[in-house]
């Protein structure tokens, strides 16, 4: 993995939401949690992390199911 956070290639955080969120629908809490346990550790979100993730266009056409998770 990369030494710090600005060794990460653009994008992986926005990738490994959408993969996980492809797994099933969950709030942003359940995605931190879950990406901090398939990384086993090497990622730890907080809650700044991801919404200014979600903010982001890859973000944008999320479908109406997944959308409803992260807003609440």
């Amino acid at each position: 993995m990369a030494d710090s956070p600005s060794d990460l290639v653009q994008g992986t955080l926005d990738m490994l939401i959408l993969k996980t969120l492809a797994l099933e629908p969950m709030h942003g809490y359940g995605i931190a949690v879950r990406l901090e346990q398939m990384s086993k550790g090497v990622f730890r979100l907080n809650a700044g992390s991801l919404f200014v993730a979600f903010q982001r266009p890859a973000f944008y056409l999320i479908p109406p199911r997944f959308a409803l998770c992260l807003s609440a």
